[in-house]
């Protein structure tokens, strides 16, 4: 297996904020059509609940588990052609998932040192994928492509 490339990962990570920030604008768009329909103050009212952002975060932490449990990988990564796998190959477990997703916090906590570990781990490994037995792999060494990533994920 061929390890991504750390302008691989970036490029995925990009695609994927990108696409969060897509979402969360047609959300405010959304939220400002509602307030000017009638719904008094409905923009205002949305961003005052203090639950707000801990839903947001919930809801982006599901997102991301589901797309690594039944894709492999995140929208981005799949448009990049890398895949998230255990130490083995195969798909990884859903312990795996939300321990690679965990191990994220002092990655990025010790001024990003456990994301660019990765342009010194002889196999391109940051710390969120040492620490769950995870790593990311280039497309062209996977044995499925997206189509049957998609049958197999029900879509």
């Amino acid at each position: 297996m061929t390890p991504a490339r750390p302008l691989q990962r970036l490029g995925a990570f990009g695609l994927d904020l990108l696409l969060v920030l897509f979402v969360l604008g047609a959300g405010n768009w959304l939220l400002w059509l509602l307030g000017r329909g009638g719904v008094e103050n409905g923009l205002d009212h949305a961003f005052s609940n203090p639950a707000a952002p801990l839903i947001l975060t919930a809801a982006l932490v599901l997102t991301i588990l589901l797309f690594w449990l039944r894709l492999q990988a995140t929208p981005g990564a799949l448009l990049i052609g890398i895949r998230l796998v255990d130490g083995q190959g195969r798909p990884p477990g859903a312990r795996q998932c939300l321990l690679r997703l965990l191990a994220y916090i002092p990655a990025l906590a010790v001024a990003l040192l456990g994301i660019l570990w990765m342009l010194w781990d002889r196999e391109r490994r940051g710390w969120q994928d040492i620490l769950s037995g995870t790593r990311l792999v280039q497309e062209d060494e996977a044995t499925r492509s997206l189509a049957s990533l998609l049958r197999e994920a029900g879509a």
